[in-house]
């Protein structure tokens, strides 16, 4: 291993909570040393002050769920390894004299497969013992749980050339206590908000070495500040919006290249005076902006190149691609490409400081293959993977180089056999379509195709449709049906519980040859509702849809594909996530998981029919899931099937939430009914917990002690 250009400086950041907003902050960011931690100037604030890095749980120090088989299905063998190359290389630009100017080489490119500890805490002891060797005479270190600190912490652990840490706001862990001794480090520079970290830990900190504190507001001005000290003149500096997950990919192509990085707010019409302020200091007169119009915006860019400097753009439709591209700006040479899967954030700080440092390009993989344009231009440089993250986060396909386009059949092919299997051990019969929203794009339709009486998943695309109307103007979620109740209100009990008396009046308000005609439109042809009188109930109407167009529908719902901007999409996504049937699909899955679902059960010649439709939120993957069940299904039976697609993308987990029975509960004292506005039954407390049984329009059936009674659901709440 041959020694890279570095500093050996530690930096522990923590960042204030403020706006992540406003760019401007006004004043000049400024920090001070002292061997114990002091009252410091902090940069100014941003303009509209609001929580930007308060602490989250997100990866605790202990042990991921254990990822089931299917991720690593016979991934593709890495080829033989040949030695990696030890390229020199040359040290930052910068005075001899600078405060922060790097100092002897002390990274070398490391040679371990992966840095995959059970938490990130862990890890980045491990990053740091694979590239400083030797020891590093100043170190950086982030609050693990943060989101701003870690990326402004790597940001200056790069620009140093020094190694990265993470600690708790509480203690430093065992782990990187030992590191840092190992280290011998003259200097730890702690990024800092007021009151994000206890004096203990600066204790145990000061204990090891001299303990800096740099305090900041924003990711905005964070950014600017480390752009302040940087040691000497650049020619270029790489530019990103607001992106977290793109700032590390500005962080290591600066580093590679003897550059710069700088975050920014490019929602802005222009850059802010501090902004272009700080540019000039660098001396650079080209910026690379890495990102599209929708991370930096045409105005903003403008407004640069206005200021006198040589503007050019990298995007790419995806974060993969636009790493790819981030990766390509390294010089020749590069041994290793570290790989890291964006959805944790801790990992992709950590993997740009480690790139940064070690001089290596850095790239953005999802969790179970290495996206196309990543793994070309990984093999086209002749680098090694390194993945950043435990092999939950990145399997070992990923260690492999392996393809999506590889690995994603036999991903399917495992996926599908589970779900047969589990279906082997069930009664009735079974659709299912399961489509991966996350990158991955994994897929499989087990009698997808067949069309089959949905029961109550129908009223997704009714609700579709009315919302579509509302969105052109020819109508309003105040507009009267039929039945003298708003739009607005019977989506939300057609939705909220399934009620059939507002799916049909909302049907026939829109029109069934209208409603099919949409849909064919839209492309789910396979989709469509049968011929009734108008006004008739559409519960036994001969609707017919398959699992391969709910699963496809939901989808693209979810990703803004339908017609529907966002207020109407988040609407109608937020009314299946309120909904309280939860016994199918929701009941296979974790605690904690969100879902968004729509199910339904309905009495067919061959016995009670069970479905459900659901987007879940995975720790590790998104997906949709569609079954119809048949021929005596139960909900067990939906539960189970769910149980198996969740452990395929997530890993196997314990217990599956369980969901009170008594679903509801009364938000105030109401008047029970003998019927939909029937005669007085007496008042249901305030805070009465109920278990609703049925709906007509705005009135809920539960139960009361052995009676079945009649309540306006109005005065509920879900529990």
């Amino acid at each position: 291993m041959s020694a890279v250009a570095a500093g050996a400086a530690v930096v522990v950041a923590l960042l204030v909570p403020v706006s992540a907003t406003a760019e401007d902050a006004g004043s000049a960011p400024s920090a001070t040393s002292s061997a114990t931690p002091s009252a410091t100037p902090t940069a100014a604030p941003d303009d509209s002050p609001a929580p930007d890095d308060s602490p989250t749980p997100a990866d605790s120090p202990s042990p991921a769920p254990t990822p089931s088989a299917s991720p690593d299905v016979t991934a593709t063998p890495a080829p033989t390894a040949t030695p990696l190359p030890s390229p020199t290389v040359a040290p930052r630009a910068g005075t001899k004299d600078a405060a922060d100017a790097v100092t002897a080489a002390a990274a070398v490119v490391p040679t371990t497969s992966r840095i995959g500890d059970a938490d990130v805490y862990a890890r980045s002891a491990s990053a740091s013992r694979s590239a400083f060797t030797s020891g590093a005479s100043t170190a950086v270190v982030a609050l693990g749980s943060a989101e701003v600190g870690p990326a402004i912490a790597a940001a200056l652990a790069a620009q140093l050339g020094a190694p990265m840490l993470y600690t708790t706001s509480t203690a430093v862990p065992s782990a990187v206590v030992t590191e840092l001794k190992r280290l011998k480090p003259a200097k730890i520079i702690v990024v800092a908000g007021s009151g994000h970290i206890r004096s203990a830990v600066y204790t145990t900190l000061g204990g090891i070495a001299g303990v800096e504190k740099m305090t900041v507001g924003s990711r905005f001005t964070g950014s600017r500040l480390v752009l302040s000290r940087l040691p000497g003149k650049v020619d270029a500096v790489y530019l990103t919006g607001a992106s977290l997950r793109s700032y590390p990919l500005a962080i290591a192509a600066a580093a590679a290249t003897g550059r710069a990085a700088l975050l920014v707010d490019g929602s802005r019409s222009a850059a802010s005076d501090s902004t272009v302020r700080a540019l000039k200091a660098t001396g650079a007169t080209r910026i690379v902006i890495l990102g599209s119009t929708a991370s930096v915006g045409s105005s903003f860019y403008r407004s640069l190149a206005g200021a006198g400097f040589d503007v050019v753009r990298k995007s790419s439709e995806t974060l993969y691609g636009l790493s790819a591209a981030a990766a390509k700006q390294h010089p020749a040479g590069a041994a290793r490409m570290i790989m890291v899967n964006p959805s944790s954030l801790a990992d992709a700080a950590l993997g740009g400081a480690l790139a940064g440092a070690t001089r290596q390009p850095m790239a953005y993989t999802v969790y179970a293959c290495v996206q196309s344009q990543v793994q070309a231009q990984t093999a086209a440089m002749n680098a090694k993977p390194l993945p950043v993250g435990a092999t939950y986060w990145l399997t070992a396909a990923v260690a492999a180089n392996t393809s999506c386009t590889v690995q994603r059949p036999k991903l399917n092919a495992s996926l599908t056999a589970a779900i047969n299997a589990t279906i082997a051990n069930r009664g009735g019969k079974y659709a299912v379509t399961v489509r991966e929203v996350s990158d991955t794009g994994q897929s499989t339709s087990i009698r997808g195709s067949s069309r089959l009486e949905p029961a109550s998943m129908m009223k997704l695309y009714a609700a579709w449709a009315a919302l579509r109307r509302v969105q052109t103007g020819t109508a309003s979620l105040s507009t009267k049906l039929a039945s003298g109740y708003t739009l607005g209100t019977c989506l939300r009990v057609m939705i909220h519980a399934s009620d059939n008396y507002c799916h049909a009046d909302i049907v026939h308000w829109f029109g069934i040859g209208n409603l099919n005609h949409a849909l064919k439109r839209w492309g789910f042809s396979n989709s469509t509702y049968g011929s009734v009188p108008k006004g008739a109930s559409v519960l036994y109407a001969g609707n017919r849809t398959t699992t391969n167009d709910l699963s496809r529908f939901v989808k693209m719902l979810r990703n803004g594909e339908l017609g529907l901007d966002g207020k109407r999409k988040s609407y109608l996504l937020d009314l299946m996530g309120s909904q309280i049937w939860t016994s199918r699909i929701p009941s296979g899955i974790p605690a904690g998981v969100k879902q968004q679902s729509k199910p339904g059960a309905l009495w067919i010649s061959t016995g009670l029919l069970q479905a459900d439709t659901a987007i879940v939120y995975g720790k590790r993957s998104t997906y949709v899931l569609s079954i119809i069940g048949y021929d005596d299904a139960s909900k067990a039976d939906l539960a189970a099937i769910s149980r198996t697609v969740y452990t395929h993308f997530n890993g196997s987990f314990g217990k599956a939430k369980v969901y009170p029975a008594k679903q509801m509960v009364a938000a105030k004292s109401v008047t029970m009914r003998t019927g939909p506005g029937g005669s007085s039954a007496g008042t249901l407390k305030a805070g009465t917990a109920i278990e609703i049984t049925d709906a007509q329009r705005i009135w809920y059936k539960f139960y009361f002690g052995s009676r079945l009674l009649w309540v306006d659901s109005r005065a509920l709440r879900n529990r």
